[in-house]
Order: structure tokens, then sequence, then C-alpha cells
């Protein structure tokens, strides 16, 4: 039987800072060992790399490269507002899952073209009760009450390597959530964090969720830039909206974080060189956070980098994710 062609790792990395984080033959070693973790962890005893992945890492960096943007749900789907994961593009013939998780103010339209651009997985957009599509639920106001939903939903799903990604809150509640996951045994492929500080470092700001409706509005637009303009300037709109920004700032002001063992996946934190509000040292403090490999990367842009660097970000997490697979596969062929 012909063994399965392995991709290599892309030769140089993606991101516009020049900080290749997990590239080298002593990173990709690291990165066999952590997929032999993975396989160990998993029921069954480890997960067999679909041929359909191992796809050279050039056609990963294309992928990556791609600007397209479509419109996701608009949220008259009849299944949409009970679901923690939207999938705009399901991509199950992928070994990995992507988990992306919004700042304060935003839901699934914050990653509108990700699932185009990062074709190596199988990309979920996370959606809060009383944001979005699903305005009509309660609204969810704590971070532990948005990961237990979110956890819950994720295991419900396929069981196949998964990466999450946060930006801003998001990354708050992607990284309880990793905890959680692991706590489970779930086999926990990487923890992407982008523009937060990191979660064992004191507040800072002042407490937001007390602002009138037009400063919510206002702080959650200079943060992320998230919400569209045409909601901002509807007086309606912002009434709907509202509940959910001002319960998004509730999870920021009252997060507690509580120490705990440390996350056996990497950890990759990126940020925005001129964000005023997340410095290079509150990102590089996340390296307290993992037992594995860390790398810092820093891209263009003030605190909306998300949104105006999208191809650099999205170049970014399919870099980090083509190696990951690479070592997926390697220690599949191996084993």
């Amino acid at each position: 039987m012909r063994r399965p062609s392995v991709f290599q790792p892309p030769p140089r990395p993606l991101s516009p800072s020049g900080q290749t984080g997990i590239q080298g033959p002593g990173a990709e070693h690291e990165f066999i060992e952590h997929s032999a973790a993975l396989g160990r962890s998993s029921s069954g005893g480890g997960f067999a790399l679909p041929w359909t992945c191992s796809r050279p890492a050039s056609y990963a960096r294309h992928i990556a490269r791609r600007h397209v943007v479509r419109k996701l749900g608009t949220g008259q789907e009849p299944d949409v507002g009970a679901q923690w994961l939207v999938t705009p593009r399901p991509n199950p013939k992928t070994a990995i899952r992507l988990i992306c998780i919004p700042p304060a103010g935003g839901g699934v339209s914050t990653f509108r073209g990700w699932s185009e651009c990062l074709g190596i997985a199988d990309v979920g957009l996370v959606e809060l009760p009383g944001r979005g599509s699903r305005l009509r639920e309660p609204v969810v106001a704590s971070v532990p009450a948005a990961v237990h939903g979110l956890v819950d939903a994720i295991v419900r799903g396929r069981v196949a390597p998964t990466a999450l990604f946060g930006h801003g809150l998001g990354a708050t509640i992607a990284f309880e959530a990793a905890r959680h996951l692991q706590a489970r045994s779930w086999p926990m492929l990487a923890l992407f964090v982008s523009g937060r500080r990191a979660p064992s470092l004191p507040s800072s700001g002042p407490v937001l969720s007390g602002l009138r409706p037009e400063q919510l509005v206002e702080e959650a637009q200079r943060r992320s830039d998230v919400i569209p303009l045409d909601a901002a300037l509807d007086s309606e709109s912002l009434e709907l909206l509202i509940p959910g920004v001002r319960a998004d700032f509730e999870m920021l002001d009252g997060y507690v974080y509580e120490p705990g063992a440390p996350l056996r996946c990497p950890i990759v934190a990126c940020g925005a060189a001129s964000d005023p509000d997340v410095s290079r040292n509150d990102l590089s403090a996340w390296r307290a956070e993992t037992s594995a490999r860390f790398s810092l990367h820093t891209l263009p842009g003030d605190t909306s980098y998300l949104q105006r660097e999208r191809e650099a970000v999205t170049a970014l997490i399919a870099n980090q994710l083509s190696v990951m697979v690479s070592a997926l596969a390697r220690w599949s062929v191996v084993r």
C-alpha cells in the first residue's frame, strides 16, 4: 500500500513581522512530539490524517492570500439562531478545526471571508447568545457562561485537533475554553490570542460596562472596528445591539483569572505595533500559560488591525497551521 505523501512546512514565514515563531527543524520536531501527544489523548489512539490534507504548503499559502469577501448568513436561516458555531463554508475533509471568537461588540461578521482564506481548516465562527443572529436569546454576560456553552458546542462536533483563535475579549474566552477542553482530554492543537494582554496581568483600564450607549459603541469601534457603520448610525439598530455590547464589556470588567496548569498546546500571540492598549510585554506574558512552544508576532496598524490587516492575519494563521498539520501528518506516517 502506497504511503501518503507529506508536505514540507513553509520555508519562510508569512508574517509581515518576519518573526518565524515555529519555523526550523527544532520547532518542527517539537510539533511532531505535540502531535503524538494529541494522538495519545484522543479516543481510538490517534488521528489518521485524511489524504486531502497532505497538500503542499505552497497551496496553503495560496489559499491564505486569497481575498474573497462573501456575505455570511443573514440571520434568517431557521437553524442559525440556536448555534454557538456558524460554519459558512463547511470543510469536513480537512484534518483540523479552527474556532474563531470575536472581540467585544463583534460577531460572526468579524470574520467575514476567513473561511475562504483558511482552507487548511474547517472554520467555525462563534456567535454568543444575545448577539447577531441570536439577538432574541438571553444575553450571556460572563466569561464562565460563555466558555461553558462554547465548550459544549465544540465537543458535540466532530473529534479533530482543534485550534482556537480569539481577538480581544475573544482571546480571554478562547484561553478559558482551551483550559476546559484540555481538562476533557480534547485534542487541542493550538491557541491563537490577538490584541489582548495576558490573563495573569491585572486590568489597567477603567470599568467600561457602565458607559452610556453611544460611548459603548464608540469604545467597541475604537478597539476593533467591528460594528457596521449603518448600524452605528441607526438608533433602532443601536437599541438592539447595546445589550450584547454592554454584556461584552461586563465580561471584560468581571473576568477573574485563576492560576492553573499551563496548556500543553502551543500559544501564538499577535498584536498591532501601534496598539495603545496592549504592549509587546503584555503579549509576551502569554508565554507563562503554556508548557509548549510560544511565538509572538507584531503586525502593522492599531487596535483595528484585525479588520484592516485581514490578509496578513489569516496568512499568519495559515502559516502556523500548515506547520502543525505537517507535524500531524509526519507523526501519523511514523506511527
